[in-house]
């Protein structure tokens, strides 16, 4: 199953008190015609995503809805990360992964 990630942060030049908006996304079934989707609000311009094991479990349950059965493996596909944000991603979301799948 492919996974996308990635956090929105509004309009360039606003006043940065509108919340980030994060979004995982992932197939329903072998075929990828369907689709799940998690959409939560986050801290405004917070890049890393609060939550993620909870909203990986949320979309992994409706798959497994949806078609029978978990899917064999997860690869996730993370957008949005600076060089200097790669460290966070790698101590905060990355554990995440395995123990959604659990």
């Amino acid at each position: 199953m492919v996974v996308g990630i990635d956090v929105g942060h509004g309009t360039a030049g606003g006043s940065g008190s509108k919340p980030s908006m994060a979004g995982i996304v992932g197939p329903l079934d072998a075929s990828c015609s369907r689709y799940g989707a998690v959409v939560q609000e986050q801290t405004p311009g917070h890049e890393i995503v609060l939550g993620l094991q909870q909203a990986l479990l949320q979309l992994l349950r409706e798959r497994q809805q949806a078609s029978g059965h978990l899917p064999g493996a997860l690869l996730v596909y993370r957008d949005g990360v600076s060089d200097s944000q790669y460290l966070a991603v790698l101590q905060q979301e990355v554990p995440a992964v395995p123990a959604a799948y659990r």
